[in-house]
């Protein structure tokens, strides 16, 4: 369930920062399965996460996938998107000359946030509550607000997220 990208295209953004008009949260969690923490979000906090279309980055190393899960908040008018910072394993062949085999690799969304291994997008502003509301969740060891504007590929949040 991934995007295909046409690996002959190149893709010139010309952006103004404005068009970054929402927040971002890291989640540092327990190791634990994707659907976990959608689950607790949804159970827990009543939203109601679902899963999308992976996102995929091509790299030197192959193509990389992360997982979607969205929800829009008809009540307050948000779109949030919960996504993996840190990809779904891949194997590799290794052939290196005193190694055959596969060795299985991950990669981060986001190389500088390598702390949180899931971003929580609101598409507006977070309410007043999501910290109390995120500390409820016995998966999440950590949160902090990120501030996203210096990130090296914060295109990825517009155009994919």
């Amino acid at each position: 369930m991934a995007t295909n990208i046409n690996k002959s295209s190149v893709l010139v953004l010309d952006y103004d920062d404005d068009i970054f008009n929402f927040e971002l949260i890291g989640l540092q969690t327990v190791k634990t399965e994707d659907y976990k923490i959608s689950l607790a979000f949804n159970t827990i906090l009543n939203f109601k996460f679902k899963r999308k279309q992976d996102f995929s980055v091509i790299q030197k190393e192959g193509e990389f996938h992360f997982s979607i899960y969205q929800f829009y908040d008809e009540k307050i008018d948000i779109n949030y998107t919960l996504f993996s910072n840190l990809s779904l394993p891949k194997e590799i062949k290794l052939e290196d000359q005193l190694l055959f085999g596969t060795a299985v690799t991950h990669t981060y969304l986001f190389s500088e946030l390598k702390k949180y291994n899931y971003l929580l997008k609101a598409e507006s502003k977070f309410n007043n509550n999501i910290s109390l509301d995120l500390q409820k969740l016995k998966l999440i060891i950590q949160h902090q607000f990120i501030y996203f504007k210096k990130l090296k590929n914060k295109e990825n949040l517009i155009l994919n997220l």
